[in-house]
């Protein structure tokens, strides 16, 4: 058999096979070791990566179409007030690459709570181009007062480059204080108030000097008239 020359010096035979395994197998831990560090030297980022895939996986897709589903609350001096009318706008955005097909949106609407006074609050486009978007309003009145949390409404659309049908929810608005009639009244009646005040003080600058300059000028047509 083989012997490893230096284990000559010790007295001892070690087969050269066994000594070359030894060197093979620290060898393959020193790289393996080299591995690990680099990876964790770079301080790979993987939300970035998935980032990146799921990128890659949507520009697959060409033409594909993207809905969204805006909802707006408008009210007289942006308060809403039992048994007084606001409005609610939907407005579809279309801000994917293709056509939406077959669009719908609803909403439920309380009937114990609201009364519809024009309008649905449903519609149905059955095409919203690219870059385009679709809007249509309802006209409510509250039957009661205190905190609403008006819901969301529901999109559904077809997306004809992948064929698939998808929902989303619209924004939502938040808590909302429906207010009662006395509480609007003095809400609205303190900013008269301000407005009163602020026009009052205003006129100051420009009343003041007004009425001593007709102070001034009939003194002086009294003086010229005694002489």
């Amino acid at each position: 058999a083989l012997v490893d020359p230096l284990s000559l010096r010790s007295g001892r035979s070690i087969p050269l096979f066994a000594h070359s395994c030894k060197m093979k197998l620290a060898t393959v831990l020193l790289l393996a070791m080299c591995v690990i560090g680099a990876v964790y030297a770079e301080d790979v980022d993987v939300e970035d990566i998935a980032d990146d895939v799921e990128a890659e996986l949507d520009e697959e897709v060409v033409g594909a179409a993207h809905c969204i589903l805006y909802k707006k609350i408008s009210a007289e001096n942006d308060r809403v007030v039992k048994d007084r009318n606001f409005t609610q706008e939907y407005t579809v955005y279309n801000v994917g690459a293709g056509p939406c097909f077959d669009v719908s949106v609803s909403e439920s609407v309380p009937s114990a709570h609201f009364e519809i006074v024009e309008g649905a609050p449903e519609e149905f486009f059955e095409k919203i181009e690219a870059g385009e978007k679709a809007s249509f309003n309802v006209t409510l009145m509250p039957k009661i007062e205190g905190v609403w949390t008006p819901a969301r409404a529901t999109l559904e659309y077809r997306d004809a480059a992948t064929g698939e049908d998808r929902t989303s929810y619209s924004t939502t608005t938040g808590a909302l204080q429906i207010m009662s009639e006395k509480e609007y009244i003095r809400a609205v009646a303190t900013f008269e108030q301000e407005w009163a005040i602020f026009g009052a003080l205003s006129l100051l600058p420009v009343a003041v000097p007004f009425l001593l300059y007709r102070s001034a000028a009939s003194a002086a047509a009294g003086s010229k008239k005694r002489s």
